[in-house]
């Protein structure tokens, strides 16, 4: 993949720990190609790949100002493969993406995503600058539910000996 956006140096995307943020995504975002990716091929199957992000990421990433929407933005710009580069592979003969595209010169970017809210985002994890992201696959849809801790008990009231 090939990279294009820089900020201007008087802009105020340009400091230090702004530009440490987006090193850390523009490579990331060049992970997320290759021809068996079928998210590439079944945009219009609303298919949501999921970014995981590491706790030390996501700190790194609000301390620069920036959240999951500036996230999901970048990928949605970055995260791209040129339809050269896809034809005739991987799932080529089964895509379903939008109509215009079909007719695209070989170097039209195809985004991993047709809507950077299709994108979801979370933290997860430990220690570490560990983050990931798993793949949409063909029609899968996301269903999400929010698991909360359990309250916090006191110390045991067991009196029961042993």
């Amino acid at each position: 993949m090939s990279w294009s956006w820089r900020p201007a140096a008087s802009s105020p995307w340009w400091n230090p720990v702004r530009r440490r943020a987006w090193g850390t995504w523009r490579r990331w975002s060049a992970r997320c190609g290759g021809e068996g990716i079928s998210g590439y091929y079944y945009q219009a199957r609303g298919a949501s790949p999921v970014v995981v992000l590491g706790p030390e990421h996501a700190a790194e990433i609000a301390a620069a100002g920036m959240g999951r929407q500036a996230v999901k933005k970048y990928i949605f710009q970055h995260a791209r493969m040129s339809v050269g580069h896809l034809r005739d592979r991987g799932h080529w003969g089964a895509r379903s993406w939008p109509e215009a595209w079909e007719h695209q010169p070989d170097d039209f970017r195809v985004p991993l995503v047709t809507d950077p809210d299709t994108l979801l985002v979370v933290v997860a994890g430990g220690d570490g600058r560990h983050s990931s992201w798993f793949p949409a696959w063909s029609a899968t849809q996301r269903a999400m539910e929010v698991i909360e801790a359990p309250p916090q008990r006191g110390p045991r009231s067991d009196t029961r000996r042993a």
